[in-house]
């Protein structure tokens, strides 16, 4: 069900003795984190299949959701592998949200491109932004069917990379089969300043939200509303049937005999688009009320799902 809720526990570090701690992720916010998650700095239309193909390939793992562990449905090592990955990074990019009220994530590939430096060498796996004026920090994500292997090695390579951040995350979600567990640690802060911290959020967040923005181009709005008190567009990506193939449209018509999935924008996404997020934004709230298929990301984008929704 994807009202299903995960409690996860939570080891939290900061050069002190562990907190333990345990917060509740649930399956909507889980779909959305996976599907954006690592989709690099322009999450376009075109990558739309993901948020299906998050749902639908990997339903099967998400069967035992609210047992908190996932589901080993084909005892394939090689997938298991595969989804523990990047199930680890959506945790991450979650924790990120719920923790340090980071406001957007992206590749930190993205970061190194859009600046024109070489993707080479050990680097982290995301780039995060948060606070006004914004300032960054970076994380190291992994995901393990087992124990959580070598926290000093990932903590390295956590602040690794070109890259310096205020400060880095080492977040490892592990035993994720028999019951989750997730070591989120903060190596020693470097005391990091970097003004250029203005400059690349803005160059980030315009590239992020263009790409959204394409949804809105190409989808249909279905729905304005106000919800926490700013406003949002409904959006449903695939009306226009000529802009998919084949095979995608038929995957799509699929999937809307089972579901309603609209993606969910800022009305002021234009303005994102062409001048990146004001410096001084808040994050947005990003917990889900019971009984609402409805999840708002920090960043302000998110998914409604109806189910049993028949397409036409």
């Amino acid at each position: 069900m994807l009202l299903d809720k995960m409690m996860l526990k939570v080891s939290l570090m900061n050069n002190k003795p562990h907190v333990f701690t345990e917060i509740p992720m649930q399956k909507l916010a889980f779909i959305k984190h996976l599907a954006v998650a690592g989709m690099g700095f322009e999450p376009r239309w075109t990558k739309f299949m993901r948020f299906l193909g998050s749902m639908l390939l990997y339903s099967p793992y998400m069967r035992k959701f609210s047992e908190g562990h996932f589901d080993d449905p084909f005892q394939d090592p090689t997938e298991k592998g595969q989804f523990s990955n990047i199930a680890g990074k959506a945790i991450a990019d979650f924790l990120s949200k719920r923790i340090d009220q980071s406001i957007m994530t992206v590749n930190y590939e993205s970061a190194l491109k859009i600046l024109r430096l070489p993707v080479q060498g050990e680097r982290p796996d995301l780039i995060a932004f948060r606070g006004s004026p914004p300032y960054r920090f970076t994380i190291e994500a992994k995901g393990y069917t087992r124990g959580p292997g070598n926290m000093q090695q990932h903590k390295k390579q956590s602040r690794s990379g070109l890259l310096k951040a205020q400060f880095s995350r080492a977040s490892v979600a592990y035993n994720m089969y028999n019951g989750i567990k997730v070591n989120y640690w903060d190596p020693e802060n470097e005391n990091f300043n970097d003004e250029g911290n203005i400059k690349l959020f803005s160059l980030l967040s315009k590239k992020y939200y263009t790409g959204f923005l394409s949804f809105l181009n190409y989808g249909e709005k279905v729905d304005e509303f106000i919800y926490k008190g700013e406003k949002f567009w409904a959006v449903i990506p695939w009306n226009k049937h000529e802009i998919w193939n084949k095979w995608q449209a038929e995957c799509i018509y699929y999937c809307l005999q089972k579901y309603r999935i609209e993606v969910i924008l800022p009305k002021e996404i234009e303005k994102y688009a062409s001048e990146g997020l004001p410096h001084g934004i808040e994050p947005f709230g990003n917990e889900i009320e019971e009984g609402n298929l409805l999840y708002i990301d920090n960043d302000r984008i998110g998914l409604r799902i109806f189910p049993n929704f028949k397409g036409q």
